[in-house]
């Protein structure tokens, strides 16, 4: 679990170097580096999404950020309540600002308007741009949830007693 968080920080330091240096040449090439990642990415602030790549918006099923932007006013909306992961409700209307000041990783539970049986579990990597704009990638941790639900389980199963 320690070396896949270790990669994760280390690319997304990478991604980070390479935007910053691409917003200040050209927008629109900011906006096509984040929709050939395979992460959901999304440029947002405190307040207000600003943009979400190819690959959450085929995640949550709409054809362009404004479509998501006007189903979902803000990212929280769509957080799980979970014992285990951020909700809506942990940190309050600051809520990137404030993880940002706490800790730039946090888990999260969601479904897809597109399967609503299905939960996904995610870690949030947040990292800050100029002024209150933020980056957020999202790496699906489904799998790594699941294994770990499936080794508690089996931790717990007692073949004498069933």
């Amino acid at each position: 679990m320690q070396d896949t968080n270790i990669a994760i920080v280390a690319i997304l330091i990478s991604i980070i170097i390479v935007l910053l240096y691409l917003f200040k040449k050209n927008r629109n090439s900011f906006k096509s580096f984040l929709d050939i990642q395979t992460n959901i990415l999304v440029l947002t602030t405190d307040t207000k999404i600003i943009y979400m790549n190819k690959a959450g918006l085929e995640f949550f099923g709409f054809n362009n950020t404004k479509g998501f932007i006007e189903q979902y006013s803000t990212l929280p909306n769509l957080f799980i309540e979970d014992d285990t992961c951020f909700s809506k409700h942990s940190v309050g209307k600051k809520w990137l600002t404030n993880i940002y000041k706490k800790n730039r990783q946090i888990k999260v539970k969601l479904k897809t308007p597109l399967d609503k049986n299905l939960e996904y579990y995610f870690y949030i990597q947040l990292s800050k741009l100029k002024r209150n704009y933020y980056l957020l990638s999202f790496t699906n941790i489904t799998r790594l949830e699941s294994d770990k639900d499936i080794i508690r389980k089996l931790a717990d199963y007692d073949a004498l007693t069933n």
